[in-house]
């Protein structure tokens, strides 16, 4: 009797310990589960939008700030503020290099499944091609022959009628996978070409903003006399 309830216990650990095990398993796996890519893509086009909100906020003020007064304090003001809206500009180039990084990613995917999905639709044609051959080798005759009953005739030349509406529906799969395809290519090189032009960007924009900072670097180091000096040999010239 001490034997079996020992073994039950022994049976009741084990099971706590798997589920134990599975629970563990499974929290780690929701750690690390990968992010929706649809998810990402949301959330980064919402980061854009602000984004862009915050750049036309600047733009605005930069405008304003252009028409008041030239004054040294004024110039250093709009100065910090062009390369704030760069610094958003900067952010927002950045940020649209990742997304159109993940419609690469998302391109690339589906061009790989459509590929996959053209190699099985010429295999089952393949198959398809085969079986009709092999029923064209034999004629009618042979067919009725083979068969026990004239039902089961009839069903093989049904059968053989089939066949060869499926090899039809099969080509046109074929063809209309092949021209997704190359949409999806064509689709693709858009992205990478678009990709390209904006990390050109990204990059001019961070020269412009290193530009700006020594520009602004050197007005701090004027007074208001020196710079004042500085517009009317300006106007002059």
């Amino acid at each position: 009797m001490r034997g079996g309830l020992k073994q039950e216990s022994q049976l009741l650990k084990n099971v706590c310990l798997f589920v134990l095990i599975l629970t563990l398993v499974g929290s780690f796996s929701f750690v690390r589960a990968d992010p929706d890519p649809a998810e990402e893509r949301t959330a980064l086009e919402q980061e854009l939008k602000e984004l862009e909100e915050q750049i036309a906020s600047y733009e605005e003020d930069i405008t304003k700030t252009e028409q008041e007064k030239q004054t040294l304090q004024n110039q250093i003001y709009l100065l910090k503020q062009k390369i704030q809206k760069l610094n958003l500009q900067i952010s927002q180039s950045n940020v649209m290099i990742k997304d159109l990084g993940l419609q690469i990613e998302d391109t690339q995917g589906s061009i790989d499944q459509t590929t996959l999905n053209i190699r099985e639709s010429q295999r089952h044609l393949a198959n398809t091609l085969q079986l009709i051959y092999e029923a064209d080798q034999k004629s009618l005759l042979e067919v009725f022959l083979s068969e026990s009953e004239l039902s089961d005739f009839f069903d093989d030349l049904v059968a053989l009628e089939s066949l060869g509406s499926k090899s039809q529906e099969l080509l046109s799969d074929i063809k209309d996978l092949k021209t997704h395809l190359e949409e999806q290519k064509v689709a693709l090189d858009k992205e990478k070409e678009d990709l390209e032009g904006v990390v050109r960007i990204a990059t001019l924009q961070k020269q412009q903003e290193e530009s700006m900072k020594q520009e602004k670097d050197y007005y701090l180091q004027l007074t208001e006399a020196e710079y004042q000096e500085q517009l009317s040999k300006k106007k002059v010239a």
